[in-house]
């Protein structure tokens, strides 16, 4: 009887010492993400990739020929006002070439405004093209190289001005890291195989 409770209690410990020693599936995918964790600066993606300084030398080029256009509107514009003052005030000549100025002005005014706000829409959708194309590209990345998490790690610029702090400390969530894999570099990569 000693014998067999013995060998009873001996089998009931190494079953215990087995259970403890051993995880489980579901444990064993609970710790494994922490070892596999992807960290990316999305701002240096920006900065960095060749698509995005491209796209905005593009941008540049069409700005500064929008203000040629606005500056030899303004001359002429100029031109008109030196050329109004040397008529007589009320004369057909002078009320004709007034007219003529008001309408310039006002075409200038117009066009500036349409300009700015063009700029503005195209930047606006430009800047939600190509996130859009970081996290796809994020997500190539990291499941390429097997990680289950990426975290984006821009750190924050300083001195930082007073009105800009809130809203920093409210969208800046990695404040540490030293295992996890930085793939800025081959999202940047990934990003410019895909420029036109």
């Amino acid at each position: 009887m000693k014998i067999r409770t013995t060998i009873v209690l001996c089998c009931l410990s190494a079953l215990l010492v087995l259970a403890m020693g051993h995880q489980s599936p579901a444990q064993q995918d609970s710790v494994e993400p922490w070892n596999r964790i992807g960290v990316v600066s999305v701002m240096k993606v920006m900065q960095l990739s060749q698509k995005n300084t491209d796209h905005h030398k593009r941008v540049n080029a069409e700005r500064n020929e929008r203000r040629a256009e606005l500056q030899k509107r303004v001359q002429d514009l100029q031109a008109d006002e030196a050329s109004l003052k040397t008529m007589r005030r009320g004369s057909e000549d002078h009320l004709t070439q007034y007219r003529s100025m008001l309408l310039k002005q006002g075409q200038l005014e117009a066009l500036e405004k349409f300009y700015n706000q063009t700029f503005e829409a195209n930047n606006n959708e430009w800047s939600q093209d190509i996130y859009q194309e970081i996290l796809q590209a994020v997500s190539h990345v990291a499941q390429e190289m097997g990680l289950n998490m990426v975290f984006e790690r821009t750190e924050p610029e300083f001195p930082m001005p007073p009105e800009l702090l809130g809203q920093t400390v409210g969208s800046h969530k990695l404040l540490y890291h030293s295992g996890p894999i930085d793939i800025t570099d081959q999202v940047i990569d990934k990003i410019d195989a895909t420029q036109n």
